[in-house]
């Protein structure tokens, strides 16, 4: 019995060190077409092949460049146009709209032609020495959902790369003493702005505002003659 069991073990001894040493042998003596093939596979599938996909995506993404409205008067709701390398375009001049002026471009003649993907809007642009002038008798209407807030594109607005200057961003704590039909008028004890305020809110929604109660109020800095306030965002506390 002790003689049979060492005669199996030394047998599969043997065999496991001749089928390692035929798999070897096979691996040295393949072709070079099968040896490519394998090492293509493994290049393919490899950390290195992910650095390289990486990298082509972020060689691929939309370069994109921003023109701003020029204007002489400081504001945070300046008209911008976005151009992306890929064809695409972006209008924004209204804060109080959901709507995006969004879809593509071309050049031609000297113009910037850009329509939404829609179909609904079209806008024109002259194009001179990167800057773009509006041109409204070839352009879809443009107007704003309220006037007293943001600023209007009109026929010739240049927009160019310089960015504008940016008013400050105000906000203000005030408790609420009457709620009228387009404004409400509130009472501020803070440090920087004491008084009483007509705060006009637009399409806001105060829906869950009451007299007495105390709100926050943000918007771009300017507080106009009559100590009006149009304000763009509005919470209660």
């Amino acid at each position: 019995m002790k003689r049979y069991c060492k005669t199996a073990i030394i047998t599969v001894t043997l065999v496991s060190f001749l089928l390692t040493g035929c798999a070897k042998t096979a691996r040295i003596g393949q072709s070079p077409e099968t040896q490519t093939e394998e090492t293509s596979i493994e290049e393919t599938t490899g950390p290195k092949a992910m650095a390289v996909e990486t990298n082509e995506s972020i060689e691929q993404e939309s370069v994109a460049k921003t023109y701003y409205m020029k204007t002489d008067k400081a504001s945070y709701l300046v008209p911008s146009l976005t151009l992306f390398e890929d064809g695409h375009f972006g209008l924004s001049y209204d804060a109080l709209s959901s709507y995006y002026n969004y879809g593509t471009y071309e050049r031609k003649d000297g113009k910037l032609i850009a329509e939404t993907e829609d179909g609904l809007k079209h806008y024109v642009f002259k194009e001179d020495n990167e800057q773009f002038i509006f041109i409204q008798d070839e352009s879809s209407e443009i107007t704003l959902t309220d006037p007293r807030i943001g600023m209007g594109v009109t026929d010739g607005s240049v927009f160019t790369l310089q960015e504008p200057e940016r008013m400050e961003r105000m906000s203000i704590t005030a408790a609420v003493k009457e709620i009228e039909e387009n404004y409400l008028l509130i009472s501020s004890k803070a440090d920087i702005m004491p008084g009483v305020y007509c705060v006009y809110y637009g399409d806001l929604d105060i829906s869950g505002i009451e007299g007495g109660d105390e709100i926050w109020i943000e918007w771009d800095g300017e507080v106009v003659e009559d100590n009006k306030i149009y304000a763009d965002r509005l919470e209660k506390r």
